[in-house]
């Protein structure tokens, strides 16, 4: 059952725009990560290919497809329409989502990168009260849906915050899925998430909103970072100002779209270097 402090909320998976998404299913099989097909979401705007992990977690490649959809939510969003619907369930995911892909502007290999990552709630009513007791302004909760490869529809529900420097959440997926084990199983040895990294620049605003929505949770701080422990893995905020982990930042900065990083689960010593050596369409990921 779900606790007040919402600690129970787990890393679910994150979100990296590529523009070419043949090529990064490619790019990442190189490097050692079992790709499976995803499929196309409704409404056509966007498909994607998912790499899933024995702790539940995964990597979702996304791509956005060109359309008079796709067009329509330019319109919408350089117009300030989109932003004005931010507050409904449909809208205010779109414009979290495509609003973020949108900013980025042209498709550019140097606009790659992980845009959102997204915690999992199993109890879905529960905790969307319970994070607007905790004063967490959200979104009405939003069916969503994708079609797989095999013509199987699977649907979920999905909310999130409009403070954008918090994540998105979903719940799990109907019917829900079982993954063959060979999906789970990566040659590079990764075997789930164990922290997300975020480098801001408003760094007390956001350990506020981070401390509004985990409300006595355990944390562990230093003088340039907070982590948040969750369920299955943790949450660290760092101040991009007072940081000296100037390698770690330059390395965001440079390959991604600057603001996120991932350390996954592995017992490969090699790992970052190995994946430094590839094409990560801009996910960094970093040390422990």
């Amino acid at each position: 059952m779900p606790t007040d402090n919402l600690t129970h909320l787990k890393l679910d998976h994150t979100v990296i725009l590529v523009n070419n998404l043949d090529q990064a299913v490619q790019d990442y099989t190189q490097l050692g990560f079992t790709v499976s097909p995803g499929g196309e979401h409704a409404g056509g705007i966007s498909r994607n290919a998912l790499i899933h992990f024995q702790d539940g977690t995964f990597l979702e490649l996304l791509v956005m497809k060109p359309g008079a959809r796709t067009q329509l939510l330019k319109r919408m969003y350089k117009s300030g329409l989109l932003k004005a619907y931010q507050k409904s369930a449909k809208y205010g995911m779109a414009h979290r989502f495509y609003g973020r892909a949108l900013d980025l502007g042209a498709p550019a290999p140097e606009r790659e990168g992980i845009t959102d990552f997204c915690l999992l709630a199993d109890h879905v009513a529960e905790d969307y009260l319970q994070m607007q007791k905790q004063g967490v302004q959200l979104t009405p909760p939003y069916h969503a849906s994708r079609i797989r490869p095999d013509g199987q529809t699977v649907s979920w529900q999905m909310y999130t915050a409009l403070d954008e420097a918090l994540p998105f959440f979903r719940t799990d997926y109907s019917p829900k899925i079982t993954r063959p084990t060979t999906a789970l199983q990566h040659p590079n040895g990764v075997t789930g998430t164990q922290k997300m990294v975020l480098f801001v620049e408003d760094y007390d605003t956001t350990i506020q909103s981070y401390e509004q929505l985990f409300s006595g949770s355990p944390t562990q701080q230093t003088d340039d970072s907070v982590v948040f422990t969750l369920d299955n893995g943790a949450i660290e905020v760092v101040n991009h100002h007072k940081s000296l982990r100037h390698q770690e930042q330059a390395l965001v900065k440079a390959q991604g779209i600057g603001r996120f990083a991932q350390v996954m689960r592995t017992d490969n010593p090699d790992f970052v270097a190995q994946m430094q050596q590839g094409n990560t369409h801009g996910l960094v990921f970093l040390e422990t």
